[in-house]
């Protein structure tokens, strides 16, 4: 199932959270038909939407049961409670027409992608917070989150392919 986000962005829903599983924060999925061929990278977030906002989750674990169902675990909802804060939402991943050029994304359609400066990797956008004075990306870094400005001028190019936002930051600036 595809839904037309903003700008051409696609969201391929996946699947539907069925219920809990266990007490360490394991959840039973229906997946849907399209998830076979549209979730290709484990490292990529899936979505689900809290509180009327997409929100990026990560899956930590992951385990088919037949053809249509998994165990999942989700990284932060790692106790029953939490996880079952996530029972009934289905999850999409976010997919870019490639035909899209730069002029027509939106900072969080970054979401995903990786960061690089000076030609080395400095880890992946986890979220976008959208402040008047000081948008920020927060980047995961080497088991840490950082946050770095997040501004066009400072966006050299975008290969939306490759979902990589390479950047000209300051030296020193992942070290705050």
């Amino acid at each position: 199932m595809t839904r037309i986000s903003k700008l051409g962005v696609e969201q391929v829903v996946l699947g539907k959270i069925l219920r809990t599983y266990g007490d360490n924060g394991e959840l039973i999925v229906q997946l849907y038909e399209d998830f076979a061929e549209e979730f290709t990278d484990p490292k990529e977030p899936v979505w689900v939407t809290i509180d009327s906002l997409p929100t990026p989750i990560f899956i930590s674990s992951f385990a088919t049961r037949g053809a249509t169902k998994a165990t999942v675990i989700f990284d932060d909802f790692d106790n029953e409670q939490r996880a079952s804060m996530l029972v009934g939402m289905e999850f999409f991943v976010n997919r870019i027409d490639d035909s899209l050029n730069d002029d027509q994304l939106y900072m969080e359609d970054l979401i995903g992608f990786e960061i690089v400066v000076n030609n080395v990797s400095q880890g992946t956008i986890i979220d976008y917070i959208d402040d008047q004075m000081n948008p920020l990306f927060e980047v995961e870094r080497e088991g840490s989150d950082v946050l770095i400005p997040a501004h066009d001028d400072l966006i050299v190019e975008l290969k939306i392919t490759d979902k990589i936002v390479v950047m000209n930051l300051p030296d020193g600036i992942f070290d705050l």
